[in-house]
């Protein structure tokens, strides 16, 4: 399994959030995506930022922001063009982890170890995430 950054480190808190957020715009995900990807509502999530809140969900936020940043990243680099590797999210794909379904239903599901395992695909396919 890919190794993530994990911490609870306040000052990672607005870069995290920033990239986060433009990662969501560039994946086109809605507000419930998002909240799933956080493992808690957006709102939630921003509050806690907001609120300089530095406990074991921020540390659990930031851990899941940090494997969509690795995705997100794997994905540019396996895919030359910035539109090809946004819109592989919402593919079908054929491979075993998917079973037909796009990549978002995967990520999506609210469970961290989900998003490991696709860093993980991702890494199976020729693509060291830093």
């Amino acid at each position: 399994m890919s190794q993530q950054f994990v911490g609870a480190d306040p000052s990672l808190a607005e870069p995290a959030f920033r990239i986060f957020t433009n990662v969501a715009k560039a994946w086109s995900l809605t507000k419930l995506e998002q909240s799933a990807l956080l493992g808690q509502s957006v709102d939630d999530a921003f509050a806690l930022h907001r609120a300089g809140i530095v406990d074991g969900r921020w540390a659990e936020v930031l851990e899941r922001v940090s494997y969509v940043i690795s995705i997100y990243r794997a994905l540019h680099t396996l895919f030359p063009n910035p539109q090809q590797a946004n819109e592989w999210i919402r593919r079908p794909n054929a491979a075993a982890l998917f079973r037909g379904e796009p990549a978002v239903k995967v990520i999506c599901s609210g469970r961290l170890s989900d998003l490991a395992e696709v860093l993980d695909y991702l890494d199976s396919q020729g693509i060291a995430a830093p």
